[in-house]
Parts: C-alpha cells; sequence; structure tokens
C-alpha cells in the first residue's frame, strides 16, 4: 500500500534489518525477478468498490468491514469506525455512480476531527468535475 500512486518501477522494501525490491506495475505489486504477489496498491475505496460487486454484499455490511471491524480489531471501538458520541467523528460521504463496471462508490466529502477536509467540486450545471 505504501506504493499507492508511485509511477511503476523498482522499489526498496525494508522489513526490519532485512530488504528486498519490489517491482511494482500498475496496482500489483511482485518480488523483483520473481512472480511472487509482493502486495497491491488499490487505494481502499477501490478495495470497497471491488468487494461490492464481486461479494454481492450490501454497501452497510461492506463499510462495516472496512470501519467499524478494522477498528476494533485495533482496539479502537467507540473512537474510530463509528459516529458514536466522544468519538473522533472521521467520516466520508460517498455516493453512488455508475462506470463501466457497474455501480461503484465514489468520495463526495471526507470529513476529520468533524472538519470537512475535501469536498468534490462540481461544475455550474452540477456535474462532477
Amino acid at each position: 500500500m505504501h506504493l499507492l500512486g508511485s509511477p511503476d518501477g523498482i522499489y526498496q522494501w525494508m522489513n526490519g534489518d532485512s530488504s528486498c525490491n519490489i517491482k511494482k506495475e500498475g496496482h500489483r505489486l511482485t518480488l523483483h525477478n520473481s512472480d511472487t504477489i509482493a502486495g497491491s496498491s488499490v487505494t481502499l475505496l477501490e478495495s470497497v468498490n471491488n468487494l461490492l460487486q464481486w461479494s454481492k454484499s450490501s454497501i452497510p455490511s461492506v463499510l462495516l468491514t472496512v470501519t467499524a471491524g478494522p477498528a476494533s480489531m485495533l482496539g479502537l471501538h467507540g473512537i474510530k469506525g463509528t459516529l458514536d458520541v466522544g468519538a473522533d467523528a472521521d467520516f466520508v460521504i460517498l455516493s453512488e455512480r455508475e462506470t463501466t463496471e457497474g455501480k461503484a462508490l465514489v468520495i463526495d466529502e471526507v470529513w476529520k476531527f468533524g472538519k470537512r477536509m475535501y469536498q468534490k467540486a462540481h461544475n455550474s450545471s452540477g456535474n462532477d468535475i
């Protein structure tokens, strides 16, 4: 995931005292000079849309899987992954759009600690820019 947004190429991966080279081609990461998968560089939203498409699960179910579930596993229940009173108020506002692969969620707004950090731009006709 640390190579998300990086151009294709060979990158050094450090793991404690050991290191290896990872080859990035698109979203696919492999150990250099090997077909061994070393991870992926897809975004969380791409992963959410993949899970929606492949599992046919509901949007609420998938969003719980990537919010409350991981927060609980990390001991952050009630702080992250929820909008309960006393939580950090980190959330995104999503909408569903038709794409060439079918329906997909897109980010309209991002809020961090209750403050809007991002809002999708629209043109004068109200269409996404």
